[in-house]
Protein backbone atom coordinates (compact mmCIF):
# COMPACT_ATOMS: atom_id res chain seq x y z
CA UNK A 1 0.00 0.00 0.00
CA UNK A 2 1.11 3.55 -0.73
CA UNK A 3 -0.35 6.86 0.42
CA UNK A 4 0.52 10.12 -1.30
CA UNK A 5 -0.86 13.57 -1.98
CA UNK A 6 -2.56 13.45 -5.36
CA UNK A 7 -5.13 15.32 -7.41
CA UNK A 8 -8.70 14.22 -6.70
CA UNK A 9 -9.52 14.78 -10.38
CA UNK A 10 -8.65 11.25 -11.52
CA UNK A 11 -11.24 8.71 -12.65
CA UNK A 12 -10.46 6.10 -10.01
CA UNK A 13 -10.40 8.74 -7.27
CA UNK A 14 -13.65 10.33 -8.46
CA UNK A 15 -15.15 6.84 -8.25
CA UNK A 16 -14.14 6.70 -4.58
CA UNK A 17 -15.78 10.05 -3.87
CA UNK A 18 -18.91 8.90 -5.68
CA UNK A 19 -18.97 5.73 -3.59
CA UNK A 20 -18.74 7.83 -0.42
CA UNK A 21 -21.64 9.99 -1.58
CA UNK A 22 -23.70 6.92 -2.44
CA UNK A 23 -23.16 5.62 1.09
CA UNK A 24 -23.93 8.87 2.90
CA UNK A 25 -26.84 10.30 0.92
CA UNK A 26 -29.48 7.84 2.16
CA UNK A 27 -28.48 8.51 5.78
CA UNK A 28 -29.29 12.22 5.97
CA UNK A 29 -31.60 14.82 4.39
CA UNK A 30 -30.10 16.83 1.52
CA UNK A 31 -29.52 19.93 3.66
CA UNK A 32 -27.33 17.89 6.05
CA UNK A 33 -24.73 16.91 3.46
CA UNK A 34 -21.55 18.97 3.77
CA UNK A 35 -19.09 17.09 1.55
CA UNK A 36 -16.76 19.19 -0.60
CA UNK A 37 -17.17 18.88 -4.35
CA UNK A 38 -14.35 18.16 -6.79
CA UNK A 39 -13.60 21.82 -7.46
CA UNK A 40 -13.29 22.61 -3.76
CA UNK A 41 -11.00 19.63 -3.19
CA UNK A 42 -8.57 20.99 -5.79
CA UNK A 43 -7.99 24.31 -4.03
CA UNK A 44 -4.39 25.04 -2.97
CA UNK A 45 -5.19 25.03 0.75
CA UNK A 46 -6.57 21.46 0.56
CA UNK A 47 -4.34 18.43 1.07
CA UNK A 48 -5.85 15.44 -0.72
CA UNK A 49 -4.42 11.99 -0.06
CA UNK A 50 -4.98 8.77 -1.97
CA UNK A 51 -4.25 5.25 -0.74
CA UNK A 52 -3.40 2.71 -3.43
CA UNK A 53 -3.05 -1.04 -3.16
CA UNK A 54 -0.23 -3.19 -4.52
CA UNK A 55 -1.78 -3.00 -8.01
CA UNK A 56 -1.90 0.80 -7.99
CA UNK A 57 -5.68 0.93 -7.63
CA UNK A 58 -7.16 3.77 -5.56
CA UNK A 59 -8.83 2.16 -2.54
CA UNK A 60 -9.02 5.03 -0.05
CA UNK A 61 -8.90 8.80 0.16
CA UNK A 62 -9.13 11.73 2.52
CA UNK A 63 -8.62 15.48 2.62
CA UNK A 64 -7.40 18.05 5.11
CA UNK A 65 -8.59 21.62 4.56
CA UNK A 66 -6.02 23.98 6.05
CA UNK A 67 -7.47 27.06 7.71
CA UNK A 68 -5.98 29.83 9.86
CA UNK A 69 -6.79 28.09 13.14
CA UNK A 70 -7.11 24.39 12.36
CA UNK A 71 -7.22 21.71 9.71
CA UNK A 72 -10.58 20.18 8.86
CA UNK A 73 -10.76 16.54 7.86
CA UNK A 74 -13.03 15.84 4.90
CA UNK A 75 -13.91 13.08 2.44
CA UNK A 76 -12.42 10.18 4.39
CA UNK A 77 -13.34 6.91 2.71
CA UNK A 78 -11.95 3.39 2.34
CA UNK A 79 -13.55 0.81 0.11
CA UNK A 80 -15.40 -1.84 2.16
CA UNK A 81 -13.20 -4.64 0.79
CA UNK A 82 -10.11 -2.88 2.20
CA UNK A 83 -11.46 -2.09 5.66
CA UNK A 84 -10.02 -3.77 8.71
CA UNK A 85 -6.46 -3.53 7.38
CA UNK A 86 -5.52 -0.31 9.17
CA UNK A 87 -5.75 1.72 5.96
CA UNK A 88 -8.09 4.33 7.42
CA UNK A 89 -5.74 4.83 10.37
CA UNK A 90 -2.81 5.20 7.98
CA UNK A 91 -4.67 7.75 5.88
CA UNK A 92 -5.59 9.74 8.95
CA UNK A 93 -2.03 9.65 10.30
CA UNK A 94 -0.67 10.71 6.91
CA UNK A 95 -3.01 13.71 6.65
CA UNK A 96 -2.33 14.77 10.23
CA UNK A 97 1.43 14.55 9.66
CA UNK A 98 1.24 16.54 6.42
CA UNK A 99 -0.89 19.20 8.12
CA UNK A 100 1.41 19.33 11.15
CA UNK A 101 4.40 19.85 8.84
CA UNK A 102 2.60 22.92 7.51
CA UNK A 103 2.10 24.40 10.95
CA UNK A 104 -1.34 23.01 11.78
CA UNK A 105 -1.80 22.39 15.52
CA UNK A 106 -5.46 21.39 15.71
CA UNK A 107 -7.71 19.09 13.67
CA UNK A 108 -11.49 19.13 13.44
CA UNK A 109 -14.20 17.23 11.61
CA UNK A 110 -17.93 16.97 11.08
CA UNK A 111 -19.57 13.59 10.73
CA UNK A 112 -23.06 12.23 11.25
CA UNK A 113 -25.05 10.60 14.02
CA UNK A 114 -25.87 7.61 11.79
CA UNK A 115 -22.23 6.59 11.32
CA UNK A 116 -21.29 4.80 14.56
CA UNK A 117 -18.27 3.09 13.00
CA UNK A 118 -16.81 6.47 11.99
CA UNK A 119 -17.53 7.95 15.42
CA UNK A 120 -15.77 5.04 17.14
CA UNK A 121 -12.82 5.23 14.73
CA UNK A 122 -12.22 8.93 15.36
CA UNK A 123 -12.60 8.48 19.11
CA UNK A 124 -9.91 5.78 19.06
CA UNK A 125 -7.68 8.18 17.13
CA UNK A 126 -7.95 10.80 19.88
CA UNK A 127 -10.80 12.98 18.62
CA UNK A 128 -13.33 14.24 21.17
CA UNK A 129 -16.78 15.68 20.66
CA UNK A 130 -16.98 19.42 20.70
CA UNK A 131 -19.27 22.27 19.63
CA UNK A 132 -19.85 23.23 16.03
CA UNK A 133 -17.19 25.27 14.28
CA UNK A 134 -16.74 27.35 11.14
CA UNK A 135 -19.85 27.99 9.06
CA UNK A 136 -21.71 24.82 9.99
CA UNK A 137 -25.32 25.33 11.07
CA UNK A 138 -26.76 23.91 14.26
CA UNK A 139 -27.69 20.60 12.65
CA UNK A 140 -29.14 17.78 14.81
CA UNK A 141 -27.67 15.21 12.40
CA UNK A 142 -24.10 16.51 12.84
CA UNK A 143 -21.42 15.46 15.29
CA UNK A 144 -18.39 17.72 15.64
CA UNK A 145 -15.05 16.42 16.87
CA UNK A 146 -11.65 17.92 17.51
CA UNK A 147 -8.10 16.84 18.29
CA UNK A 148 -5.11 18.87 19.32
CA UNK A 149 -2.17 18.02 17.12
CA UNK A 150 1.25 17.46 18.65
CA UNK A 151 4.36 15.62 17.60
CA UNK A 152 4.86 12.30 19.39
CA UNK A 153 7.32 12.69 22.24
CA UNK A 154 9.75 10.42 24.04
CA UNK A 155 7.51 9.98 27.07
CA UNK A 156 4.66 8.76 24.85
CA UNK A 157 6.96 6.25 23.20
CA UNK A 158 8.45 4.95 26.44
CA UNK A 159 5.03 4.61 28.04
CA UNK A 160 3.81 2.66 25.02
CA UNK A 161 6.89 0.41 25.00
CA UNK A 162 6.57 -0.27 28.73
CA UNK A 163 2.96 -1.27 28.10
CA UNK A 164 4.53 -4.57 27.09
CA UNK A 165 5.28 -6.00 30.56
CA UNK A 166 8.32 -7.87 29.24
CA UNK A 167 9.90 -4.58 28.15
CA UNK A 168 9.19 -3.09 31.57
CA UNK A 169 10.79 -6.05 33.31
CA UNK A 170 13.84 -6.04 31.05
CA UNK A 171 14.47 -2.34 31.59
CA UNK A 172 14.38 -2.86 35.35
CA UNK A 173 16.36 -6.12 35.52
CA UNK A 174 19.10 -5.30 33.01
CA UNK A 175 20.06 -2.20 34.99
CA UNK A 176 21.28 -4.48 37.78
CA UNK A 177 23.93 -5.99 35.47
CA UNK A 178 25.55 -2.61 34.76
CA UNK A 179 26.49 -3.62 31.21
CA UNK A 180 28.33 -0.77 29.45
CA UNK A 181 26.09 1.30 27.14
CA UNK A 182 23.26 -1.21 27.53
CA UNK A 183 20.16 -0.50 25.41
CA UNK A 184 16.88 -2.32 24.89
CA UNK A 185 16.22 -1.85 21.20
CA UNK A 186 14.55 -2.88 17.93
CA UNK A 187 11.19 -4.55 17.37
CA UNK A 188 10.16 -5.06 20.98
CA UNK A 189 10.00 -1.26 21.20
CA UNK A 190 8.73 0.08 17.88
CA UNK A 191 6.27 -2.77 17.35
CA UNK A 192 4.50 -1.68 20.53
CA UNK A 193 3.64 1.58 18.75
CA UNK A 194 2.36 -0.11 15.59
CA UNK A 195 0.43 -2.64 17.65
CA UNK A 196 -1.18 0.12 19.69
CA UNK A 197 -2.19 2.01 16.54
CA UNK A 198 -3.61 -1.24 15.11
CA UNK A 199 -5.63 -2.09 18.20
CA UNK A 200 -3.39 -5.01 19.23
CA UNK A 201 -1.70 -5.70 22.59
CA UNK A 202 1.82 -4.22 22.80
CA UNK A 203 3.51 -7.65 22.66
CA UNK A 204 1.54 -8.86 19.64
CA UNK A 205 3.86 -10.71 17.20
CA UNK A 206 7.04 -9.66 19.00
CA UNK A 207 9.49 -12.42 18.10
CA UNK A 208 12.38 -11.51 20.38
CA UNK A 209 13.85 -8.81 22.59
CA UNK A 210 17.13 -7.24 21.48
CA UNK A 211 19.73 -6.02 23.95
CA UNK A 212 22.80 -4.11 22.74
CA UNK A 213 25.83 -3.26 24.84
CA UNK A 214 29.35 -2.10 23.99
CA UNK A 215 32.48 -3.49 25.62
CA UNK A 216 35.71 -3.34 23.63
CA UNK A 217 37.94 -4.49 26.51
CA UNK A 218 37.61 -8.14 25.49
CA UNK A 219 36.44 -8.97 21.96
CA UNK A 220 36.43 -12.73 22.42
CA UNK A 221 33.32 -14.82 21.91
CA UNK A 222 33.86 -16.26 25.38
CA UNK A 223 33.46 -12.83 26.99
CA UNK A 224 30.26 -12.10 25.07
CA UNK A 225 28.92 -15.56 25.78
CA UNK A 226 29.44 -14.98 29.50
CA UNK A 227 27.28 -11.85 29.29
CA UNK A 228 24.63 -13.69 27.30
CA UNK A 229 24.47 -16.37 30.00
CA UNK A 230 24.10 -13.75 32.73
CA UNK A 231 21.24 -12.08 30.89
CA UNK A 232 19.49 -15.37 30.19
CA UNK A 233 19.78 -16.42 33.84
CA UNK A 234 18.24 -13.10 34.86
CA UNK A 235 15.34 -13.28 32.38
CA UNK A 236 14.62 -17.00 32.02
CA UNK A 237 11.34 -16.77 33.93
CA UNK A 238 9.95 -14.25 31.41
CA UNK A 239 9.58 -17.02 28.85
CA UNK A 240 10.78 -14.96 25.87
CA UNK A 241 13.79 -14.96 23.56
CA UNK A 242 16.29 -12.28 24.59
CA UNK A 243 19.02 -11.64 21.98
CA UNK A 244 22.17 -10.07 23.42
CA UNK A 245 24.87 -8.57 21.18
CA UNK A 246 28.12 -6.81 22.04
CA UNK A 247 28.28 -4.12 19.36
CA UNK A 248 32.05 -3.85 19.77
CA UNK A 249 32.56 -7.20 18.05
CA UNK A 250 29.78 -7.40 15.43
CA UNK A 251 32.26 -6.62 12.65
CA UNK A 252 34.18 -9.79 13.52
CA UNK A 253 31.37 -12.16 12.49
CA UNK A 254 28.85 -10.20 10.43
CA UNK A 255 30.39 -10.64 6.98
CA UNK A 256 30.82 -14.38 7.43
CA UNK A 257 27.19 -14.79 8.50
CA UNK A 258 25.49 -12.36 6.09
CA UNK A 259 27.96 -11.92 3.23
CA UNK A 260 28.12 -8.13 3.66
CA UNK A 261 30.93 -6.10 5.17
CA UNK A 262 30.34 -4.35 8.48
CA UNK A 263 32.45 -1.57 10.00
CA UNK A 264 33.92 -1.63 13.48
CA UNK A 265 31.59 0.41 15.68
CA UNK A 266 32.59 2.89 18.35
CA UNK A 267 29.53 2.66 20.63
CA UNK A 268 26.25 0.81 21.08
CA UNK A 269 24.21 3.49 19.35
CA UNK A 270 26.22 2.99 16.17
CA UNK A 271 24.52 -0.40 15.99
CA UNK A 272 21.07 1.12 16.40
CA UNK A 273 21.96 3.58 13.63
CA UNK A 274 22.37 0.70 11.16
CA UNK A 275 18.85 -0.73 11.12
CA UNK A 276 17.55 -0.94 7.55
CA UNK A 277 14.38 1.10 8.15
CA UNK A 278 15.03 4.59 9.46
CA UNK A 279 12.07 4.97 11.83
CA UNK A 280 12.97 1.69 13.57
CA UNK A 281 16.29 3.10 14.79
CA UNK A 282 15.21 3.38 18.41
CA UNK A 283 16.64 2.25 21.72
CA UNK A 284 16.18 2.95 25.42
CA UNK A 285 19.31 3.39 27.52
CA UNK A 286 18.82 0.96 30.40
CA UNK A 287 20.83 3.01 32.91
CA UNK A 288 19.33 6.44 32.25
CA UNK A 289 15.95 5.67 30.70
CA UNK A 290 16.75 8.06 27.84
CA UNK A 291 15.26 7.29 24.43
CA UNK A 292 17.66 7.29 21.50
CA UNK A 293 15.81 8.00 18.23
CA UNK A 294 18.15 9.64 15.68
CA UNK A 295 15.36 10.07 13.12
CA UNK A 296 12.73 11.29 15.56
CA UNK A 297 9.35 9.62 16.03
CA UNK A 298 7.07 11.19 13.42
CA UNK A 299 7.62 8.53 10.73
CA UNK A 300 7.26 5.71 13.26
CA UNK A 301 3.85 6.93 14.44
CA UNK A 302 2.74 7.72 10.88
CA UNK A 303 3.83 4.26 9.70
CA UNK A 304 6.22 5.60 7.05
CA UNK A 305 9.00 3.17 6.18
CA UNK A 306 12.02 4.85 4.62
CA UNK A 307 15.39 3.37 3.78
CA UNK A 308 17.98 4.37 6.37
CA UNK A 309 20.45 6.75 4.63
CA UNK A 310 23.13 5.71 7.14
CA UNK A 311 22.85 2.10 5.95
CA UNK A 312 21.28 2.10 2.45
CA UNK A 313 20.84 -1.46 1.20
CA UNK A 314 17.84 -1.33 -1.18
CA UNK A 315 17.21 -5.06 -1.57
CA UNK A 316 17.37 -5.76 2.15
CA UNK A 317 15.31 -2.67 2.92
CA UNK A 318 12.58 -3.79 0.52
CA UNK A 319 12.49 -7.25 2.05
CA UNK A 320 12.30 -5.84 5.57
CA UNK A 321 9.59 -3.33 4.61
CA UNK A 322 7.57 -6.08 2.91
CA UNK A 323 7.79 -8.19 6.06
CA UNK A 324 6.53 -5.33 8.21
CA UNK A 325 3.70 -4.55 5.79
CA UNK A 326 2.59 -8.17 5.87
CA UNK A 327 2.10 -7.83 9.62
CA UNK A 328 0.84 -4.22 9.68
CA UNK A 329 -0.79 -3.62 6.25
CA UNK A 330 -1.41 0.08 6.89
CA UNK A 331 2.33 0.88 6.87
CA UNK A 332 3.53 2.77 3.80
CA UNK A 333 6.92 2.74 2.07
CA UNK A 334 8.91 5.73 0.86
CA UNK A 335 12.32 5.50 -0.79
CA UNK A 336 14.63 7.37 1.57
CA UNK A 337 14.65 9.09 4.93
CA UNK A 338 15.51 12.78 5.34
CA UNK A 339 19.28 13.17 5.68
CA UNK A 340 19.19 14.59 9.18
CA UNK A 341 19.64 13.42 12.74
CA UNK A 342 18.15 14.42 16.03
CA UNK A 343 20.44 16.86 17.79
CA UNK A 344 20.45 14.78 20.98
CA UNK A 345 18.87 11.73 22.56
CA UNK A 346 15.30 12.25 23.69
CA UNK A 347 14.73 12.25 27.42
CA UNK A 348 11.51 10.77 28.81
CA UNK A 349 10.12 14.26 29.44
CA UNK A 350 10.86 15.71 25.99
Amino acid sequence: MTIALESPNQPDVVALIDALDAFQKPLYPPESHYGLDLAALQQPHVLFAVARDEHGDAVGCGAMVLGPGFGELKRMFVRPSNRGSGMARALLAFLEAEATARGCTCFALETGIHQPAALAFYARAGYVRTGRFGDYPDDPFSVFMQKTGSAPCASDFIECARGNPVNAQLLERLASLALPQCHLTAGCLFQAVWNSLSGHPPAHRVKDYDVFYFDDRDLSWEAEDAVIRRVHALTRDLGVCVEVKNQARVHLWYAQRFGIGYPALSNARDGIDRYLVACTCVGIDVASGVLYAPDGLADLYAGRLRMNPRHPVPDLFRAKADDYQQRWPWLTTEPTAPAQRAAAPLSPSS
